[in-house]
C-alpha cells in the first residue's frame, strides 16, 4: 500500500495533479478523464467527464465534473478543460477542511530503502545518480545498470603529452568516454571496461 501511495503522491508533486497541492502537507491522488462518445463517434474535442480523488493523512475526498447528459452542445471541451480543473477544486475544498488541522505525513513501513536506479532501466546506479526511488527491502533489483554509472570522484591528469584519467566505480562496466570539441559539442572518443583511460 505505501508503493502505491508513493506513486499517487507523484501525481500531485510532479504529474497532472499539481493543482491540488496543499501548504505544507502530503497530498497523493489520481486525476482521470473519460473519452467522449457520442452517437457511436470518439469526439476526440471533448471529454465526458473529469475528475479527481485525493486524500491526506486525515481525509480524502474526490470531485467530478461533466453533465448529466452529453450532447454535441453539451460537453467539456479539452480546450477549456483538463483533469487539472478538478484537482483545483479538490484544493480549495480541502484547504477549507484541513483548517486547524495538524501537518501530518504519511508513516514510512519498516522494510523500505531507497536507492538510485536508472529512469529507463529501473536498474541501481551508483550512488547520487539516476533517480532517487523507493523499494521493498527484500525486493532490491541486483544488477546494476551500464547505463548511468557516472562516478563521482573522477579525475584528470596531464602526463607528458596525455592526458590520464580515472575513477571509482564497477570496473566490470562499460564507459562511455566523451571530449568536448572547439565548437563545444561533447564527442564519444572511446567506449572501454575498467577504472582509467589514457587519451593520448
Amino acid at each position: 500500500a505505501y508503493m502505491i501511495n508513493n506513486v499517487l503522491l507523484d501525481v500531485v508533486n510532479s504529474g497532472t495533479g499539481t493543482t491540488a497541492k496543499l501548504y505544507k502537507r502530503q497530498v497523493a491522488g489520481k486525476t482521470g478523464t473519460t473519452d467522449l462518445v457520442i452517437n457511436g463517434k470518439n469526439m476526440k474535442e471533448g471529454n465526458a467527464d473529469l475528475w479527481f480523488v485525493g486524500y491526506t493523512p486525515q481525509i480524502s475526498g474526490a470531485v467530478w465534473i461533466g453533465y448529466d447528459k452529453n450532447s454535441s452542445t453539451s460537453y467539456l471541451q479539452k480546450a477549456k478543460y483538463g483533469s487539472g480543473k478538478a484537482a483545483y477544486i479538490w484544493h480549495k475544498v480541502m484547504a477549507i477542511a484541513l483548517q486547524g488541522k495538524p501537518y501530518l505525513s504519511f508513516k514510512r513501513p519498516a522494510g523500505i530503502v531507497d536507492m538510485y536506479t536508472d529512469p529507463t532501466t529501473g536498474l541501481p546506479t551508483t550512488a547520487n545518480t539516476g533517480k532517487k526511488d523507493i523499494f521493498i527491502k527484500d525486493l532490491l533489483p541486483t544488477k546494476p545498470s551500464g547505463t548511468l554509472n557516472v562516478p563521482t570522484d573522477a579525475k584528470a591528469v596531464k602526463k607528458g603529452t596525455s592526458i590520464v584519467l580515472t575513477w571509482s566505480g564497477n570496473a566490470s562496466l562499460e564507459y562511455q568516454i566523451f571530449k568536448v570539441d572547439s565548437k563545444g559539442k561533447a564527442v564519444n572518443i572511446a567506449k572501454v571496461k575498467g577504472n582509467t583511460y589514457t587519451d593520448a
